[in-house]
């Protein structure tokens, strides 16, 4: 089918639908406003009411794009979604990502959209991703590859013509047109604590006029999606699993319980719920430097591991304790800088070299007695399931605010790694130690952040 086929095929669909598809149905359509055809003017004005749902849901196809089958699939997806079944259809189908590049002006059509998509002109967070379906979620960042920025529809697109064509920007979308970027950003729509003066501060700094101090009262509000959970270690268990069981999406802050039984109450609950997304944050696992350094280590490009080795230090004062309750206890923490502030470098560990075998190590409070029940300080050694060694040593008594130093010993290549920055590589291979520098620099540069665009 050539172009002009394509677009007198959408000319047409549109007046039969009683809907603009694409800018030059829209002229055509206000020139004819009625069906196409010999008989297009006398068509038959009053319809069933199986007519107009038909007429409805076919629109509904044509304006996403999208085959009978996606459509069910959609539907049937909202109606294991808590809320009206046709706002959560509508919602899945406004995250296709077709529909964002297209919401977000980087195209004049759906089918332009969708034709950028698959010829992998588009990156979600930095990944080339090819599928229109692909569901972005919110916080993800929509960009359009830099290679693919200087041709003629991305320069169009950047200089904003588009625009006069398309609806508003939607609120949920933050678009920087002249990069080629969007974000499918989230709404906070409500704030709860405990602690009434908390909440409330919040809400004003914020602008969030809903404020609660029992949770409960915010997962019974179909308005609510999602929760983010950022109370003290001991309840997050519980709220995690009130709201699974209300039908809402869940992000939890480190650590996600505060024994290991927690956390088995709350794998069991999102088990129960595999239409939910029930997630911690463990945000290293996803720095691109951290991300590239994994897949060094898998390329071989260190040789054989031989050992590694991870020094962390940060500080919190006895005023950091002091300021809640829970802190530094038992009860309600857990334990000390293992669980709250190494946590997640001792994550990072895992991501990069797989799980823990083994380890034999100590802790003390060496700076902080009389104020907290846990540990301010470790030290182990550890072995990874592979067979490598390493040795890890933690405090939150240090001099320092906050830094992390990873090295990495191989056959091969050394590296030491400040910061998710490396500060000294080595290599016995010609031109080794340039070549992992510039993998683990290049997404740390703002004006490189596509780097070269390859899924990882």
């Amino acid at each position: 089918m050539t172009n002009v086929q394509r677009s007198r095929r959408q000319v047409r669909l549109s007046r039969a639908l009683g809907i603009a598809l694409t800018p030059k149905a829209q002229r055509i359509f206000e020139k004819r406003p009625y069906a196409p055809g010999e008989h297009g003017r006398t068509r038959r004005r009053t319809e069933s009411d199986y007519a107009v749902r038909l007429r409805e849901k076919q629109r509904l196809r044509a304006q996403y794009g999208i085959s009978e089958k996606q459509l069910r699939a959609a539907y049937e997806k909202g109606t294991h979604t808590a809320g009206q079944t046709g706002n959560a259809m509508l919602t899945d189908l406004e995250t296709r990502l077709d529909a964002l590049v297209l919401r977000a002006g980087f195209a004049r059509t759906t089918a332009q959209a969708r034709q950028f998509v698959v010829h992998r002109h588009i990156l979600v967070d930095g990944n080339i991703v090819d599928r229109p379906s692909y569901r972005v979620k919110p916080g993800q960042t929509i960009q359009v590859k830099a290679k693919s920025q200087t041709m003629v529809p991305f320069q169009a697109a950047a200089e904003g013509v588009h625009r006069d064509v398309l609806p508003a920007v939607p609120g949920y979308l933050d678009v920087n047109l002249p990069s080629l970027k969007a974000i499918n950003r989230a709404d906070i729509v409500a704030f709860c604590d405990l602690i009434p003066e908390r909440v409330n501060a919040l809400g004003d700094k914020y602008g969030i006029a809903r404020r609660s101090v029992d949770y409960k009262e915010l997962l019974a509000d179909p308005e609510v999606d999602a929760v983010s959970v950022c109370t003290d270690h001991a309840s997050h268990a519980q709220i995690v699993c009130d709201a699974l069981a209300a039908g809402k999406h869940v992000i939890c802050e480190k650590a996600l319980g505060r024994v290991p039984e927690d956390l088995a109450r709350m794998t069991k609950a999102a088990a129960a719920h595999p239409e939910l997304t029930a997630a911690g944050i463990f945000q290293h696992r996803y720095e691109p430097a951290n991300r590239r350094l994994k897949k060094l280590i898998a390329d071989g490009k260190f040789g054989r591991v031989l050992a590694v080795n991870l020094v962390f230090s940060c500080l919190r004062t006895n005023e950091y304790y002091e300021k809640d309750a829970w802190r530094g206890t038992v009860s309600g923490e857990g334990g000390g800088i293992l669980i709250n502030q190494a946590i997640h470098h001792l994550d990072q560990l895992r991501y990069l070299f797989g799980n823990v075998k083994r380890l034999a190590g100590r802790t003390a409070n060496l700076t902080h007695q009389g104020v907290i029940e846990v540990e301010d300080t470790a030290a182990f050694v550890v072995e990874f399931g592979s067979g490598l060694f390493g040795t890890v040593a933690a405090t939150n008594s240090s001099c320092v605010e906050w830094r992390s130093f990873l090295t990495v010993v191989g056959t091969e290549a050394n590296l030491e790694y400040a910061n998710e920055k490396p500060v000294f590589v080595e290599s016995s291979v010609k031109g080794r130690a340039d070549e992992i520098t510039q993998a683990l620099t290049a997404r740390n540069k703002k004006e490189e952040a596509d780097h070269d665009g390859t899924a990882e």
